[in-house]
């Protein structure tokens, strides 16, 4: 009975310390990361979908926020934590009708030139 309360409570909790880590991974982030001026323009290069994160992590995942091969996005920096690099991205979304931004891999795209801030 200990154990099953164990694991009710753990994944009770689980996404609130995740949440929390995110931000203060942002945070630092944030800190850390390596600005690109002039923007970069980019295109999805994955064969999957490339998902967006709230924090440069796997655990920062945003579930159902997503891109596909060749659409173009706004890179503004780079962070790397030490295992991957990570790029900080803006899509324009018709569908949304809005900006999507987040952190996504950089390995899931192709540099196709600079955008000019102006």
């Amino acid at each position: 009975m200990k154990t099953l309360l164990s694991l009710v409570l753990c994944s009770l909790l689980s996404p609130l310390v995740f949440a929390e880590d995110c931000a203060k991974l942002e945070e630092k982030a944030g800190q850390k990361e390596v600005q690109m001026i002039p923007r970069w323009g980019m295109k999805v290069i994955a064969p999957s979908r490339v998902y967006f994160h709230s924090a440069p992590s796997d655990a920062c995942k945003i579930k159902d926020l997503f891109i596909i091969k060749n659409d173009f996005i706004t890179a503004y920096s780079t962070y790397d934590d030490g295992k991957e690099q990570w790029v900080s991205i803006m899509y324009m979304s018709k569908r949304l009708g809005d900006t999507v931004q987040g952190w996504a891999k950089l390995k899931d795209f192709e540099y196709t030139g600079t955008m000019s801030a102006f």
